[in-house]
């Protein structure tokens, strides 16, 4: 006698995933593999999702430095595989990268390439990645300029959906001067048939920087030396969508001023033109101070000749950064020598569209602790906030003043020039006994950023990159340690925990029938006791029949939210259930054991193999264990199905007949 035994199983779904760390000591992994090859050359874009690219350069191949990618969702986990997406690994070395989005989900990374003439002879490569990780363009890229002279110091800018434009340095003429074209993004082809020369001029023009000119072209500002190298200026040129230059062949002078002008900073003016700062000597060649100018469209410098006086404290203001802020406005902030050489601060300043600061004179402090922060003049961002604010993070050797126990710190400051978060900032990266610096940032979601930054925790110096998520009231995000959800009985049973709430106003409960269309069936008001970890229950006590998905709506108390993962509790027939047919093969009547049933109303089918129904039969289940007797003498030998069904599914075994 051979029994035929079925079991079906359904119910329990775990998810347990990377989301976004709440603890400034862990943080979020970018890249630790090969912790042993420094990584360097980092940049960010947004993926337009709530997530963000991060591409560095890095010796870990055979061939020299390679351009890598890797993608974090909002959640805050590795999209790519966990060493990377290789760019390119040509010959030679590839780094000074520059990122943009391709507005469709991807971005294009431009490099400097020393495929060809090494490093005597650079050119400038790039390449197109999707949204999922795929290069668009040739392997290891397709060159944007490989000329026999020398290019390099690329930078780039996105225009529209169609193309972006790419100023660079370039040698053709004997020294370095600016070229720009347009690129089309469908294939990295050029716009114009001849590269648009922005300056030539002697001497060498360097540190240029972009910003649209809301009209399809864009607006270039750069060190200029062509007086003497002495005496470096700042000048500025218009290009609009056609490729023409808007004011005058090799630009305008923003300065002229005595001793240099250095290190420009460009934003959008709101009107189509654009306002400019950077470091000026004027006063001597060993007090720096930032001046700014603002240029209408046409052109025309809009405030006092030469600028106008943005900070003149006494020691060293420069490397400033700049934003939009709404209404004509700028935001610059800055690293500030006031104290001492050996103590650097940071401050921050808001121009209205008439030039005149608006808030504390010579800037509002953003950090004012002892040692210097940033650690490099140029470890400094700050990205729009999404209120006319701003959000600045930065490198900081407050906690031992040594360039080996560096770490990330972070401040919100509002339109009006008041600090939002803790004085000084509030911590993103502080690993202990481990470097964090170089932070790069993408604003996020309204009033959020993402930073990314460089850390050492792998054992050597800048080997790993990691990023956190800062929410708009300064915190790192609460921790969803799990998303559980299983079935009991005729309920599904779900389960959360958390850790680091704060901020949190409720979950919400969403529930579908497809992993992607929710709706919404209960809530649980947070508990925001930030220190603690505990759990969260909820009760679904009418499931759907078949398969149900589950998330939870994470809303904070400024109307912001997001969601968790997705976990799926199944409804079918009967869990565990188990179907034996005694005898099997039968050979006239077969007696039906069917164990692990709920409680409830079920049909019974046996068909042959075409399908059809040779016998139906309603059953009430009253015990977890029931029997039928099935007689089975008036058909033929052959292999036979019996199904037990109700409304959520069923459980399908065979039945062998074997006449004599």
């Amino acid at each position: 006698m051979r029994k035929l035994l079925l079991t079906f199983f359904c119910g329990l779904q775990l998810a347990s995933f990377a989301q976004w760390v709440d603890d400034p000591t862990e943080n979020n992994v970018v890249c630790n593999v090969s912790p042993t090859t420094a990584k360097g050359d980092v940049v960010t874009v947004s993926d337009g999702a709530g997530g963000m690219f991060v591409a560095w350069s890095e010796t870990r191949g055979a061939t020299g430095a390679d351009v890598y990618l890797q993608k974090i969702s909002a959640t805050g986990m590795q999209v790519f595989a966990a060493e990377g997406i290789v760019v390119c690994n040509a010959a030679s070395d590839q780094n000074n990268i520059a990122m943009i989005s391709d507005n469709a989900g991807g971005v294009v990374l431009l490099w400097q390439d020393g495929r060809i003439g090494g490093t005597s002879q650079s050119d400038i490569y790039m390449q197109r990645v999707n949204a999922s990780g795929v290069a668009q363009w040739a392997a290891n890229g397709i060159p944007l300029v490989n000329s026999s002279s020398n290019e390099n110091g690329v930078s780039a800018l996105a225009i529209n959906t169609n193309q972006f434009a790419v100023v660079w340095r370039d040698a053709r003429n004997g020294n370095l001067d600016l070229y720009a074209n347009y690129i089309q993004l469908s294939d990295g082809a050029r716009v114009l048939a001849s590269d648009i020369e922005i300056v030539a001029q002697p001497n060498t023009q360097t540190r240029q920087v972009m910003t649209s000119d809301g009209a399809g072209g864009f607006i270039v500002a750069w060190e200029d030396p062509r007086i003497s190298t002495q005496e470096t200026d700042i000048f500025i040129q218009r290009v609009n969508a056609a490729g023409a230059l808007q004011w005058g062949a090799n630009g305008k002078a923003a300065v002229t001023a005595g001793f240099n002008q250095l290190q420009p900073a460009i934003a959008m003016d709101g009107a189509g033109g654009a306002v400019v700062v950077w470091t000026d000597n004027r006063i001597s060649p060993t007090d720096q101070n930032l001046f700014a100018q603002r240029f209408n469209a046409g052109g025309d410098a809009l405030w006092a000749a030469n600028g106008v006086n943005v900070v003149s404290a006494t020691g060293n203001q420069n490397n400033a950064f700049i934003i939009s802020a709404g209404s004509n406005s700028t935001i610059i902030v800055w690293s500030d020598n006031r104290v001492s050489t050996s103590d650097r601060n940071i401050y921050a300043q808001k121009l209205n569209g008439n030039g005149e600061t608006q808030w504390d004179a010579n800037g509002t402090a953003i950090c004012t602790l002892t040692f210097n922060q940033p650690n490099a003049t140029s470890s400094l961002v700050i990205v729009p906030d999404g209120a006319d604010g701003a959000i600045i993070a930065w490198d900081d050797n407050r906690a031992n003043n040594t360039t080996t126990g560096l770490d990330i710190y972070a401040q919100r400051i509002n339109g009006s020039g008041t600090v939002m978060w803790t004085a000084n900032g509030v911590p993103v990266g502080t690993r202990t006994a481990s470097n964090q610096r170089v932070p790069v940032m993408i604003p996020n979601d309204g009033n959020r950023a993402i930073i990314a930054f460089l850390d050492g925790r792998g054992g050597t110096a800048n080997g790993s990159i990691y990023a956190s998520q800062l929410l708009p009231n300064g915190t790192l995000p609460v921790s969803l340690l799990q998303f559980t959800g299983r079935r009991v009985d005729a309920t599904a049973q779900l389960q959360w925990d958390v850790s680091g709430e704060y901020g949190i106003s409720s979950y919400e409960v969403q529930r579908g029938s497809t992993p992607t269309t929710f709706a919404a069936i209960g809530s649980l008001r947070a508990r925001n006791e930030a220190a603690s970890r505990h759990s969260y229950q909820f009760t679904d006590a009418r499931p759907n029949s078949g398969d149900n998905y589950y998330r939870l709506k994470i809303m904070e108390q400024d109307g912001s939210f997001r969601y968790s993962e997705v976990v799926k509790v199944s409804f079918s027939a009967a869990r565990g259930m188990r179907l034996s047919a005694v005898p099997n093969p039968t050979r006239g009547q077969a007696l039906l054991q069917m164990e692990g049933l709920e409680k409830g109303q079920y049909s019974l089918l046996l068909t042959d193999a075409s399908g059809r129904v040779l016998l139906s039969r309603s059953l009430r289940v009253q015990n977890t264990f029931e029997q039928q007797t099935l007689e089975t003498g008036h058909l033929s030998s052959g292999i036979y199905r019996v199904v037990i069904s109700n409304s959520r599914g069923e459980v399908v075994g065979q039945l062998a007949l074997q006449k004599q």
